[in-house]
């Protein structure tokens, strides 16, 4: 999808892993256009389409966005849902597929030879085959067969039920088909990732946390006067998320609003501050100051010593003993990490 405004979630991941390769490399954008989304912002397309172009060519070499042929309409689609449904296949892997997309994607391909291309999302994978022996990288925004099986076992209509039961199962079969024919894949956490190893095997993932642009989020003189303000960012047409928030106002809010803030110990109070400050913001500039200087594949490898540190921390400061099987387990993660700083690379697959 056109990767602008980032005002949602998928939007804001797509823009900020875009403009980051782009500051150390030639980037080309082929995006599929979200009507609907621009029509709330802008309120017309083509204005939205102008102010997308503007921003982003402000980074990449060559902007190309297409329509999405399969939403024209107002039953678009409703229809390729079915045609989907009749046909087997799953619908996520579905509403993309359009022939003028895959001779756009193949003639960039041939014509300017890239070192890599990216695919964002699983429903986009079915274009691999039109960029031949590229390397290539598959996005995962989320880990979409148990999006959609996890929804299955909430859903209370019976018909839904079955819908998304079954689009799961399609996903889970597809990721593992498709897996192999990707040298790697960007997730957003290592319960992604782990999530993915369950459906496809051991791909090659690396996990690129999401992040929030303070600056473009920050709020206007006005709000300031109000300090008792939440901000969430994020779409609520979206089941994840209207999920998330329901959950957030009727269960976590309500406990919030109950504590008596005046009574909790300056020592609580201390603890939640130096979680904030360095579990948080201290460790994640760490982590995109070394993705900047060292890549993402590469500092991805140091998140795995995250279980070492936490039991060196517990033998430290808690006094717990260190098992045979622990330590074991230390040993192998020094190990593997090790072997990824010393490790000769890849050689890249012979150009076309």
């Amino acid at each position: 999808m056109v990767p602008y405004p980032p005002k949602a979630g998928f939007l804001l991941r797509a823009y900020h892993l875009l403009n980051g390769v782009a500051r150390h490399h030639t980037v080309d954008l082929v995006a599929f256009v979200q009507e609907p989304w621009l029509r709330t912002i802008y309120g017309d397309v083509e204005a939205g389409l102008d102010d997308c172009r503007r921003a982003l060519s402000a980074f990449c070499n060559e902007l190309h966005f297409l329509p999405i042929r399969s939403a024209a309409g107002d039953f678009g689609r409703v229809a390729t849902a079915a045609r989907a449904l009749l046909s087997g296949r799953s619908y996520t892997t579905s509403w993309l597929q359009q022939s003028d997309a895959a001779g756009l994607i193949a003639e960039a391909s041939q014509r300017n030879r890239y070192d890599l291309v990216h695919f964002d999302t699983i429903g986009l994978a079915p274009y691999r085959d039109s960029v031949g022996r590229r390397v290539t990288t598959l996005g995962h925004h989320n880990i979409e067969s148990h999006l959609f099986a996890r929804r299955s076992r909430t859903e209370a209509n019976v018909f839904k039920r079955r819908y998304y039961s079954r689009e799961g199962r399609l996903l889970a079969k597809y990721e593992r088909t498709m897996a192999a024919r990707f040298n790697a894949h960007i997730t957003c956490s290592d319960l992604d990732s782990a999530r993915l190893a369950e459906v496809a095997g051991p791909v090659p993932a690396h996990a690129i946390p999401n992040g929030v642009d303070c600056d473009y989020f920050r709020p206007s003189e006005s709000q300031h006067e109000n300090a008792d303000t939440l901000l969430f960012v994020g779409t609520l047409n979206w089941h994840p998320n209207v999920d998330a928030m329901r959950f957030f106002l009727t269960e976590v809010w309500p406990k919030l609003r109950a504590v008596d803030w005046p009574s909790v110990s300056a020592w609580s109070l201390g603890l939640t501050i130096y979680s904030a400050l360095f579990a948080l913001c201290v460790a994640y500039t760490i982590w995109y100051v070394a993705v900047r200087r060292i890549g993402s594949a590469r500092t991805s490898a140091y998140s795995n010593l995250i279980p070492v540190v936490a039991m060196v921390t517990a033998v430290l400061f808690l006094g717990e003993p260190i098992e045979l099987r622990k330590a074991i387990g230390a040993a192998a993660v020094l190990a593997g990490v090790a072997v990824t700083r010393t490790g000769s690379k890849v050689d890249m697959p012979p150009e076309e």
